[in-house]
């Protein structure tokens, strides 16, 4: 198992499936790597890493475990078995959410849930407004069309 502290900082620095797979991509190559001398492994960082994460793969990574890649390459062995094992939550709006929105939409949902998941942004306009969410076999539809169907039940 990774170091809590250390897999706390990353998952917090990751909230989408997107930036999940960027992760995993990153360190798949960052373990590949471990085994080419010809290539130091604070170099590979700085120029692959993404920039939200770059210290804290120095720290965890490089400066806990000096110069031993093997050490290096088991623990980021472990980490990425730890990222395909995050909750995902489906989050199916009417619009693309840009960046912000999707972090604090992911925010949102980790305060609400108390604890790490990834959320899975999806577009369908038909919902016309409002959100369906789902997962842990659980689905909540928060939609306009929702609504309007709902009060024309009404009626």
């Amino acid at each position: 198992m990774c170091s809590d502290i250390f897999y706390n900082m990353i998952t917090e620095k990751i909230n989408t499936i997107e930036e999940k797979k960027q992760l995993a991509s990153f360190l798949e190559e960052f373990q590949r790597v471990c085994f080419n001398e010809k290539i130091t492994l604070e170099d590979f960082i700085e120029s692959h890493a993404s920039q939200n994460l770059k210290q804290e793969l120095m720290a965890y990574l490089i400066q806990k475990n000096g110069t031993d890649r093997q050490a290096i390459s088991e623990k980021v062995h472990l980490l990425i078995g730890e990222l395909k094992d995050i909750p995902v939550i489906h989050l199916t709006l009417a619009f693309d959410a840009d960046f912000e929105a999707k972090v604090r939409l992911t925010q949102f949902i980790r305060n609400t849930m108390k604890e790490t998941v990834l959320v899975d942004f999806l577009k369908n306009e038909g919902i016309g407004g409002g959100a369906i969410i789902e997962g842990k076999e659980r689905i909540g539809t928060y939609t306009l069309m929702e609504y309007f169907e709902a009060k024309s039940v009404e009626k």
